[in-house]
């Protein structure tokens, strides 16, 4: 119950970018449910994984604080509180029941993010010639429309998934609802990850029935679909998806970005320059106030080289399982996280860690023979 409560309140974040520090208080119910919840069948690599990476996080503390005599807590908070919440929510052993319905509640939040930019039509920019539209509720920010539409890639992943195998026409508004959030948002980054989930969703379904027919089918239905919805789309939308979308001026300063990041981390590669924000490690090394603009870029920047790497065992480790189960569209969940973040610092946000524990808990249930594929789950 407090995990849909989360998903479904992720709207609600004061963060622009989607962090944890200002929605904490859900997330630390359930780390002290799951911590004390007797436990029946657990991950026990993986939970000591995530114990090893929570005694980790001591090593860049104390490189930015006798170092630097600064530590951003709130990296440190949100950082220390997504590990424990993985590893609660783990401790928890959810039924197959209880994943269902936190399938269908992040496919809901995705509805309602979905409905809110189409409901607003709200401009990012504030400017007559409408390229980007977000959301802003309670009288917080509107929120930055790629980390808008990166919380709306798995639930678009998860609702067309279940669409083909269990068909409702409640899903179907959903599936249109997030589908036409994701495009109005105009993120390329988000469109390009919500394709690898289609594809995949489709392969599955055309292998499952042993029938191309229904490939065919599906990549006809999304070419109708793509027609009628760009037609809907304004202009300036649909110019920086398609046709202005490589020589636009946010790839040339993305790339600008990324150097300025890259020349940063040079200067301290191994062990990185431990808690702080990226842009404080940029203006203090460069002498510019900008931010990475890649989430891998800012790993670095924080962890160095041997911090990444530990980051990175845990992710290939978790690849690694769901192809080891076959669980193909897990694993294109995963990858399409890993992809969107690319784009954009996404460090503790909710669009990163919260696929990647989704991600968990279906191997989880899988390993407990409980289902033979996350399609039974939807």
């Amino acid at each position: 119950m407090l995990w849909q409560l989360f998903l479904l309140l992720t709207v609600a974040n004061p963060d622009v970018y989607l962090g944890l520090a200002d929605i904490w208080f859900l997330p630390l119910l359930i780390c002290f449910y799951g911590m004390f919840r007797k436990k029946t069948f657990v991950d026990n690599d993986t939970i000591q994984y995530h114990y090893g990476l929570l005694i980790y996080l001591i090593l860049p503390t104390l490189i930015s604080l006798i170092g630097y005599g600064i530590v951003s807590t709130g990296y440190l908070f949100s950082y220390a509180l997504w590990i424990l919440l993985h590893i609660a929510t783990l401790n928890l052993n959810f039924t197959q029941k209880e994943i269902k319905k936190l399938l269908s509640a992040y496919i809901i939040s995705g509805a309602i993010m979905g409905f809110l930019i189409l409901y607003q039509r709200l401009d990012y920019y504030d400017s007559i010639y409408a390229s980007r539209y977000t959301i802003q509720i309670l009288g917080h920010e509107r929120f930055d429309p790629n980390f808008l539409a990166a919380c709306m890639v798995i639930p678009f992943i998860l609702s067309i998934t279940k669409q083909l195998f269990n068909y409702s026409l409640w899903n179907l508004v959903c599936l249109i609802l997030i589908f036409l959030g994701v495009l109005f948002t105009a993120s390329r980054g988000a469109m390009l990850s919500c394709s690898i989930g289609a594809t995949t969703a489709f392969s599955i379904f055309a292998f499952r029935r042993r029938k191309v027919k229904y490939l065919i089918w599906g990549g006809f239905l999304v070419v109708i679909l793509g027609y009628t919805v760009l037609n809907i789309l304004p202009e300036a939308s649909f110019e920086r998806l398609f046709s202005k979308s490589y020589d636009d001026s946010s790839n040339e300063k993305r790339f600008v970005d990324w150097a300025v990041g890259f020349k940063a981390f040079e200067n301290s590669w191994l062990f990185g320059y431990g808690m702080q924000g990226e842009m404080q490690i940029i203006k203090r090394e460069v002498g510019v106030s900008m931010i990475a603009h890649n989430t891998y870029l800012a790993f670095l920047l924080q962890f160095g080289v041997i911090g990444f790497s530990v980051l990175a065992i845990g992710v290939m480790r978790l690849i690694k399982k769901t192809l080891l189960y076959k669980e193909y569209l897990v694993t294109a969940m995963v990858i399409s996280t890993l992809f969107v973040v690319f784009f954009i610092s996404g460090e503790v946000a909710v669009f990163l860690w919260v696929p990647l524990i989704t991600a968990s808990l279906v191997l989880q249930i899988k390993e407990n023979n409980e289902v033979s594929s996350i399609t039974d789950l939807l």
